[in-house]
């Protein structure tokens, strides 16, 4: 057949606009005829978009639906003493030519984010890459094929390149390799961070850039500036170790697309114990305790919790 055909029924009695109720319905049946193929690429794109196969697709063919409405010809309209009735039909030939209209549509614009997003590299570069993506996550039923730098290439796979390449390209540059904090008393320490192009050196701004702690407990993450800088507290260490590492990347959790892989740049955390000063009096009766019970307790609780070193009052981090 030439036609999808919808047939609306609408039993009496009926509060609300029974008409429209009816064509409403007509058209979900001409909906619930049309199929999407679900391609390798399509089924990737729904992976990372978070989307549930089946949901998605729907919402596809709903949605082109309501875009060809004006394509769908109401054919009879008919009541009787029980029910209204709609009988519309849609040109599958007009359907699919104003389909291949709006997939090359997106496909043009598509091509436009990713030519600005060639033109430098910036935190813009990596919401253009997005937005190409967004432009085309509707129409990849079907392979969609295009022409960059004379060659054939598949746009889906272009972008995710393309995002990885970008990706790659930035680095992560500390203003100190090793930091020495005190456990205990790190909470006001900051590392200034850089990030560059590697092909130009250049200072990248706008790239959102994390550091997150070798316990994977405590992550703090930041923005570049205009100058390609940013200055982020240290992520808080939950235990004591003498050693510890930290590590820079991308941050990508407000990204969909996101790459394969990550450059990392790690910082090593040098770790020293606080030292701490305690001089407790306890008194019994108005008299010095010999045998005291809270000083003991107070010097256990920083020992167990900080690996405190316990030192003169010269040399204390703590009073």
């Amino acid at each position: 057949p030439d036609n999808w055909i919808g047939i609306g029924i609408i039993e009496k009695p009926f509060s609300g606009n029974i008409r429209e109720a009816a064509r409403s319905q007509a058209v979900n049946e001409i909906a619930s005829q049309i199929s999407i193929q679900i391609s390798s690429n399509f089924t990737n794109v729904i992976t990372e978009y978070n989307y549930d196969v089946n949901e998605f697709s729907k919402s596809i063919v709903d949605s082109r639906v309501e875009n060809n409405l004006e394509d769908i010809e109401y054919l009879n309209f008919h009541e009787d003493q029980y029910n209204f009735y709609v009988h519309a039909r849609l040109s599958k030939q007009k359907y699919y030519q104003a389909l291949a209209q709006k997939r090359g549509n997106a496909i043009e614009t598509a091509m436009g984010y990713i030519r600005r997003s060639d033109s430098e590299l910036n935190g813009e570069s990596f919401k253009l890459l997005q937005s190409a993506m967004d432009e085309i996550v509707q129409f990849m039923d079907e392979p969609l094929q295009v022409e960059y730098k004379g060659k054939s290439r598949n746009l889906y796979s272009l972008i995710k390149m393309k995002f990885q390449d970008k990706v790659n390209q930035i680095q992560f540059i500390p203003e100190e390799d090793q930091i020495n904090i005190t456990f205990g008393f790190s909470n006001s320490r900051t590392i200034k961070i850089s990030s560059r192009d590697k092909n130009s050196n250049r200072l990248v701004p706008g790239i959102p850039v994390k550091i997150k702690s070798s316990e994977n407990i405590s992550l703090v993450s930041g923005i570049t500036d205009f100058d390609g800088h940013v200055i982020l507290p240290l992520p808080k260490f939950e235990y004591f170790e003498t050693q510890k590492q930290i590590t820079l990347s991308m941050d990508s959790q407000e990204m969909i697309l996101s790459p394969n892989s990550y450059p990392q740049t790690p910082i090593s955390i040098k770790i020293n114990s606080p030292a701490i000063f305690v001089s407790i009096e306890e008194k019994l009766l108005d008299n010095l305790n010999t045998n005291p019970v809270i000083a003991p307790l107070i010097k256990e609780f920083f020992s167990t919790r900080l690996s405190a070193n316990f030192v003169d009052i010269q040399t204390a981090d703590l009073i």
